[in-house]
């Protein structure tokens, strides 16, 4: 694979990764209309609010693999892993209201994995 190809393929799963940030800023408009009122506590709406961050945070993180293949690996790795774990986790739980409704992101998330690991793999 060559670098301009990782370099698009990170670009493009960046810009997808923040898109769903958005849910650092809006967690209720984002989540509230597509689940039961009763579904969060004031709890669990600073918890989406903080993987929201989360979200943003590993969006950036992949610009910054995209541009700059010194700093790739490490940062593909922290990604991934979060990623990964979010992926798991919701298809843990895909049967409850909020699985369903996470459910194609966590999918996306695991697909961003493999390619992570594709990209990992061309590199070496």
């Amino acid at each position: 694979m060559s670098e301009s190809a990782i370099h698009l393929i990170l670009f493009a799963i960046a810009a997808l990764t923040l898109v769903a940030g958005v849910a650092a800023l809006a967690p209720r408009t984002v989540f509230a209309r597509r689940l039961p009122a009763d579904t969060f506590g004031a709890g669990g709406w600073l918890v989406l609010r903080h993987w929201g961050v989360l979200v943003v945070i590993c969006g950036l993180l992949l610009f910054w693999a995209a541009r700059d293949a010194t700093v790739r690996h490490p940062l593909l790795l922290a990604v991934g892993a979060e990623k990964l774990a979010f992926g798991l986790l919701v298809l843990r739980r895909r049967t409850t209201p909020l699985g369903k409704l996470l459910l194609p992101g966590a999918l996306c998330d695991l697909l961003a994995c493999l390619l992570f690991l594709l990209c990992w793999l061309a590199a070496r």
